[in-house]
């Protein structure tokens, strides 16, 4: 009788799994990977925290364990998402803002009336956030330089868009090997013959990032690159503090830059 009891239980589980992925998923292809990641066709709710995690998919981070760490980093943040019910966004960015991709974009809070549709809707939940990390891990670069300036304006521009008018907490998160390459400008480069706040202002080129206050603002991954030999670390250390300038000039609540790929 137990062992029955037990076998109905798993029966609806499943059932309940399938029912919700039928009524709330929505499978988005990704051009770049060819991969599929599934997720709820779910809206932000009034005050929910936001979660914004944009991966270098760019040709210097083409490389196996590179985009190996990238997929474990995403995947990290995508559980802390996921524990304090935030709603989570997944985008890939290379050479242009023209040229970001959105993986997957879907709240992480569970909520039922009854114990057994959520617990249904944690593994659904699990399962999409697994997809979803190696997808990001997966991209094929098919650009040449990193508008990582872009991915970060984008970035602290949605999340605007997504807060609708409220001043919910929201993290942005970049992973990226933090060499800027775009407009004819290499961070690496500017750094040989600049100093840190020249180079930024070069970077820049005189435009006003977005206001991001009550945003947090991480950059990991910096000097980690994918292809040609390691970056001394010295240099590695200067574009830290670049990207933290550039984080401190948003008004951002807090800047952290680092060689990182893990919290």
């Amino acid at each position: 009788m137990l062992r029955k009891w037990r076998i109905a239980i798993g029966t609806a589980a499943l059932v309940g799994v399938a029912m919700l992925i039928a009524a709330h998923g929505v499978v988005q292809d990704s051009a770049t990977t060819g991969a599929r990641s599934t997720c709820p066709n779910t809206s932000r709710e009034p005050g929910q925290g936001i979660v914004l995690v944009a991966v270098d998919g760019s040709e210097s981070t083409a490389n196996g364990r590179l985009r190996g760490e990238y997929a474990q980093t995403v995947s990290e943040v995508a559980q802390g998402a996921a524990t304090q019910g935030s709603y989570l966004v997944i985008d890939r960015f290379a050479a242009s803002i023209a040229g970001i991709e959105t993986i997957c974009e879907t709240s992480t809070r569970v909520s039922a009336a009854a114990p057994l549709f959520a617990d249904a809707k944690r593994t659904e939940l699990e399962h999409m956030l697994a997809g979803a990390s190696r997808a990001a891990g997966d991209v094929r670069a098919s650009e040449h330089g990193t508008d990582i300036l872009a991915a970060l304006t984008d970035a602290i521009e949605r999340v605007h868009a997504l807060r609708g008018g409220d001043h919910a907490l929201a993290r942005i998160v970049i992973l990226t090997d933090g060499n800027q390459v775009a407009d004819g400008v290499s961070l690496r480069h500017l750094l040989k013959t600049d100093s840190d706040l020249a180079a930024v202002r070069r970077i820049a080129g005189g435009q006003a990032l977005p206001d991001a206050r009550g945003m947090a603002i991480e950059v990991w991954g910096v000097g980690r690159i994918g292809v040609g030999g390691p970056i001394p670390t010295r240099t590695v250390l200067r574009m830290e503090h670049a990207w933290r300038l550039i984080c401190a000039s948003t008004h951002a609540e807090s800047c952290l830059a680092s060689s990182n790929l893990t919290e």
